[in-house]
């Protein structure tokens, strides 16, 4: 599952290809477009098929207690969280209460299960500290085990990094632009790395 405030429908979509690559498209289920609500996550799960192996699905939120019944929907076994913002002020306060709001999907995952930070956002880090379950950060910062290098932006559509990933050095042209596409594909290398491929 992906949840945060930025960058949840390009991360899905960027682990999808990542692990299709491995697995096969047909074999990787994941949400279309940003139906990740309590109207659109039942969709998503509607269309599963017996084939699929894998299922990557967006989880957002803007109300306390919904993370929560998505969390009962989706049992994920890993979470990705994004960043934490300033987004649904009006009824989450603030990002003490968007963090409270988005982790209620904890309890849902099993305790073998993983939750990859983004490990620039402070809150989540503050929350990694009493996680009940393990956390992997993932970021662009060189001391993480996944992170990009040499970023180099070509044009408003292109974007060019080296992916160190756990000490090797893969190139990457993504059609994209913005150190935050960047760290949306460290993100999926991160999970794609858990779940093992190479």
């Amino acid at each position: 599952a992906v949840g945060g405030s930025n960058g949840k429908t390009t991360t899905t979509q960027m682990m999808k290809a990542i692990l299709a690559a491995h697995w096969g498209v047909q074999n990787i289920h994941a949400t279309e477009g940003n139906f990740n609500n309590e109207y659109g996550l039942p969709q998503t799960f509607f269309r599963l098929e017996p084939h699929h192996e894998l299922a990557v699905v967006e989880m957002g939120i803007s109300h306390f207690g919904e993370m929560d019944r998505l969390g009962a929907i989706a049992r994920p076994d890993y979470v990705v969280f994004t960043n934490i913002g300033n987004m649904h002020l009006e009824n989450l306060i603030d990002r003490s209460g968007v963090l409270r709001a988005k982790t209620e999907v904890v309890k849902h995952m099993p305790h073998n299960g993983r939750l990859f930070f983004n490990a620039a956002d402070d809150k989540l880090c503050e929350y990694a500290k009493t996680s009940p379950i393990p956390v992997k950060f993932y970021g662009m910062d060189e001391s993480l085990p996944v992170h990009p290098e040499n970023i180099r932006f070509i044009d408003a559509a292109e974007t060019d990094f080296v992916l160190n990933y756990f000490g090797t050095r893969i190139p990457v042209s993504m059609p994209a632009a913005g150190l935050h596409m960047v760290q949306n594909a460290v993100a999926a290398a991160a999970v794609a790395h858990e779940l093992g491929l190479t």
